[in-house]
């Protein structure tokens, strides 16, 4: 993936989304209706590039996109992912350009592919571009969403927190390498194991580092917060792919170990890197898109004071279905709650006056070289 990729696979998504929450999704079923929103959810695996729910019906469709410029066997794979995605999904759909480079008619093939009988009922749609994705006269559906037969499966179970971008709360770049080397030393062990050690080492006794490198505030060895904060850590962890489901590192985990073994956790390659796995892999990109879109639509009254200004950008991706309505019981006042602070500890805000990142009139103001430096890097 890289900056390019996930632009338009959100301009997209934010067509499609549009076309239904308007009622003019003629390619739809009549299970995706007006209610139908983002998916409240992380999805571990698979990983569609995005995905909607309507609460309503308990409808269900996840969509790839493919980019222009690539090989074929990339947007037959695209059309295979598609399927396997009816595995955890009640729909899905592909969005491919509609010629290849050697001007192959790749709409007719996929069209023609979903068609035959061995394809006609599956519940799959394909949307073919000429230039722009994102342009609602460009893109067309060449196969429409049919019914599905038998029954659906079940949704995946939507953590309690149900964002659609990978979870963060309070860990720091020093957090995030202790844990990562604890789990990656000669004896691996696995991140409950790791965390265990780590608060006993680090919480406990007070060396634990904020991201500026201050020494934490000591937790008490028994203090109730430590079931949330190992729960958050390996959420954290988990949505931007260095741990797996069963705690152990990744690949990518691995990757990102031996960056900050080579140059320190507090380095320029480390905190890049880690940006990279928030920006893409946790679907943050995708936020700060919408975000910067939907701020530019606030009354300006409403961005005199950061509070007023939070306090609208909720409402406003609420209304738009792009987020759930905050939790009752919030802690905070909006559910946009630290992901603003990651942003601006990871470098991908401008602050106004050296100090805040909230700008009056303004809102937040992103630092676009940074974000795709980090995701093209």
């Amino acid at each position: 993936m890289s900056f390019e990729h996930d632009a338009m696979a959100h301009g997209v998504e934010r067509l499609l989304l549009e076309q239904l929450r308007a009622g003019s999704a003629d390619w739809a079923t009549d299970r995706l209706t007006r209610a139908t929103s983002l998916w409240p959810g992380f999805i571990d695996w698979p990983r569609p590039d995005f995905v909607f729910l309507d609460e309503s019906t308990g409808a269900s469709l996840a969509v790839e996109f493919k980019p222009p410029a690539q090989a074929k066997r990339e947007y037959v794979t695209g059309l295979g992912q598609a399927m396997t995605y009816l595995n955890t999904f009640e729909y899905a759909a592909v969005v491919v350009p509609r010629w290849t480079d050697d001007r192959f008619d790749l709409g007719a093939y996929l069209k023609k592919t979903l068609n035959a009988d061995c394809c006609a009922s599956l519940p799959v749609a394909l949307f073919v571009y000429d230039r722009d994705a994102t342009d609602a006269e460009d893109t067309m559906a060449e196969v429409h969403l049919r019914p599905r037969l038998g029954e659906a499966p079940k949704s995946p179970r939507l953590h309690s927190r149900r964002v659609f971008w990978s979870y963060w709360r309070d860990l720091s770049q020093y957090d995030v390498f202790c844990l990562l080397n604890l789990m990656g030393a000669s004896r691996p062990r696995r991140f409950a194991s790791a965390f265990r050690q780590f608060w006993r080492t680090r919480m406990v006794t007070g060396r634990a580092l904020t991201w500026e490198g201050s020494m934490r505030k000591r937790r008490k060895p028994r203090s109730p917060s430590y079931n949330s904060e190992r729960i958050n850590a390996d959420l954290s962890l988990r949505y931007i792919g260095v741990i797996d489901t069963e705690g152990n590192l990744t690949g990518l985990g691995y990757e990102l170990l031996h960056l900050g073994r080579l140059h320190g956790p507090d380095s320029p390659a480390f905190i890049r890197r880690l940006a990279n796995l928030v920006l893409l892999g946790g679907r943050h990109l995708d936020l700060i898109l919408w975000v910067d879109e939907k701020q530019r639509t606030i009354n300006g009254r409403r961005k005199q004071d950061a509070g007023a200004f939070f306090g609208a950008l909720d409402k406003c991706l609420q209304d738009d279905g792009i987020i759930r309505h905050a939790p009752v019981d919030r802690p905070k006042p909006t559910f946009l709650r630290d992901e603003q602070k990651l942003w601006n500890k990871l470098g991908l805000l401008v602050r106004r006056d050296g100090k805040s990142y909230f700008h009056p009139h303004i809102g937040l103001v992103f630092d676009w070289r940074a974000i795709m430096t980090a995701t093209n890097g």
